[in-house]
């Protein structure tokens, strides 16, 4: 700056110097990226510029407001020449822009840290499983990865607890899966229920990953398993039947579930036999009807009835059918096969020459009689 105030002394200059304060906002990483289980954590660093001096309060937003909770480990920082303070985030799976932003009077700067949380899913399909007593029945595991989740995954399946010797058994067909960015990884599920008492139970899978940027993560599921009681064959487990007569005979079927339509056929009949395929829900009955010939006398026919419900439910049953001779009449005798024979005190009688030399050595003992034939 110079002054001149004309004449003499000669003008004189003076330098005046403005010095600008302000301070800075950093974060140190910029991006960060975690599991839904584990916390981010970034440094945000206020720093003075040209000896800017005094305490910065400082706060955080986030975007999208939801997702995602963070929170300063002060909300203050005192410029020594700079101050650091840690934020640490924590939410579920998505892409999240956290600004930080130090103001004192008139003076505000920010930086913002993008905060990339992964996750995965696991679900089965079907959600809920129903089978019959003594059958099995199948679930797809599925693990689907979120905002690029990816790794190494083990899984492990167990009934509900309690219940371990009682309820269905689940088997994994593969326990150990790789989970790759974009692709799912699944297993089958097999849910065994030999000699399961009907009834809801619970399975539980737990899912176990690795990743190589965000360590490991778990979740599991439970989901209902219902077991339903197979349909129910009445039948004796033999019958027998006389050659030349006709037998009837029903065949009883009970299915406590009225959903299914049950099936039930017979296998195995004899020659003559007939039995109509019938359908029935809840109790209904089929029909056999059979007469042996005098050829199939004397002989075992095994009979196998099955009763199928179409949804894993099967009960099969088998009787014997035993074919009896028909009883045979004595045929009657010629006038020259017989004899009346009357005895005084035994009334009549009819008997054969065979019979006859006993007739009279009773009555050379003294015995009165009368030997008759009508041929003579």
């Amino acid at each position: 700056m110079t002054a001149d105030f004309g004449g003499s002394p000669p003008p004189r200059s003076v330098v005046v110097v403005y010095t600008i304060q302000d301070f800075t906002v950093d974060a140190n990483p910029l991006t960060v990226t975690l599991n839904s289980a584990s916390a981010g954590q970034t440094n945000v660093t206020v720093t003075s510029q040209n000896g800017f001096t005094g305490t910065i309060p400082l706060s955080a937003s986030v975007n999208p407001s939801t997702g995602l909770t963070c929170n300063l480990a002060s909300p203050t920082v005192n410029l020594q020449p700079s101050g650091t303070r840690g934020l640490s985030c924590t939410g579920k799976a998505g892409t999240y822009l956290v600004t930080v932003t130090g103001a004192i009077g008139s003076l505000s700067h920010s930086v913002v840290i993008t905060y990339k949380v992964q996750d995965f899913v696991i679900s089965p399909s079907p959600t809920q499983v129903t089978i019959v007593s003594g059958s099995t029945g199948t679930t797809t595991i599925t693990l689907t990865g979120q905002n690029d989740f990816n790794g190494n995954a083990t899984l492990t399946a167990s009934p509900m607890a309690g219940t371990e010797l009682i309820g269905p058994v689940p088997t994994l067909g593969a326990s150990n899966l790789i989970l790759t960015i974009g692709v799912n990884a699944s297993s089958t599920l097999t849910i065994t229920s030999v000699g399961v008492t009907p009834g809801t139970y619970f399975v539980t899978v737990n899912a176990t990953i690795a990743s190589p940027t965000t360590g490991r993560l778990s979740h599991q599921i439970s989901f209902s398993i219902t077991v339903t009681p197979a349909p129910m064959i009445r039948i004796p487990s033999t019958l027998s039947v006389v050659a030349g007569s006709t037998i009837r005979f029903s065949v009883n079927v009970t299915d406590s579930d009225l959903s299914k339509t049950v099936t039930l056929t017979a296998s195995g009949l004899p020659q003559g036999a007939t039995f109509n395929t019938a359908l029935g829900t809840g109790t209904f009955n089929g029909i056999l009807s059979w007469a042996p010939s005098d050829s199939q006398a004397s002989h075992d026919y095994n009979v196998t009835f099955t009763a199928d419900d179409g949804h894993g439910g099967v009960a099969i049953t088998q009787m014997t059918l035993h074919v009896n001779p028909r009883v045979q009449t004595p045929p009657l005798l010629s006038g020259s096969q017989y004899w009346f024979l009357g005895l005084a005190g035994f009334g009549v009688a009819v008997m054969t020459p065979l019979l006859l030399r006993i007739v009279r050595r009773t009555v050379s003992k003294g015995k009165t009689a009368l030997l008759s034939n009508p041929d003579l």
